[in-house]
């Protein structure tokens, strides 16, 4: 918001989360008819929501505590990006980030495609991948601990520069 969106919905099931994300618009001066807050269960909201937004940053919950879990938990990712998906126009875009050491970057990549692939308007294009800013350095030995956090930026609809038609 301080980079110019007019209006934000913030959603989490954790009311104590709400509570910091309202003080922190409040340090930060945004004014309280810039936002709302709304305590729910972010699939059944995206599920029920008719609005439609600009931008979707999802930060989902971790689905699974252990390695074991990741197919399961890859479903859950995938159906948020689904839904995510539907309640964004084209030409608009999507933020989607995972903070999970047991689902890599290939994976987490192969998943929000594979959702992308499910809905009926076009996912283009992933412009970026952002990262864990540098104030959480990794450990570079392998192991993977400090790239917990993952992220895409994908556009619904470019205009190819090779046919200029939207694809």
């Amino acid at each position: 918001m301080k980079n110019g969106a007019r209006f934000s919905t913030l959603v989490d099931v954790s009311k104590e989360a709400l509570c910091l994300a309202k003080e922190n618009c409040d340090f930060n001066g945004i004014e309280a008819d810039r936002f709302e807050i709304v305590n729910a269960d972010v699939f059944e909201f995206l599920r029920k929501t008719d609005t439609h937004y600009d931008c979707i940053v999802l930060d989902p919950p971790k689905f699974a505590k252990h390695k074991g879990e990741v197919d399961r938990a890859a479903r859950g990712y995938k159906d948020i990006n689904l839904l995510a998906m539907k309640n964004i126009p084209a030409q608009r875009n999507r933020i989607h980030f995972l903070v999970f050491n047991a689902i890599d970057p290939y994976l987490f990549r192969q998943i929000v495609f594979a959702a992308a692939r499910g809905f009926t308007a076009p996912v283009c294009r992933c412009s970026t991948t952002p990262g864990a800013g540098p104030d959480h350095p990794f450990n570079i030995s392998g192991i993977g601990e400090g790239e917990y956090l993952k992220g895409l930026v994908l556009a619904r609809r470019v205009i190819s520069m090779h046919t200029n038609q939207a694809c």
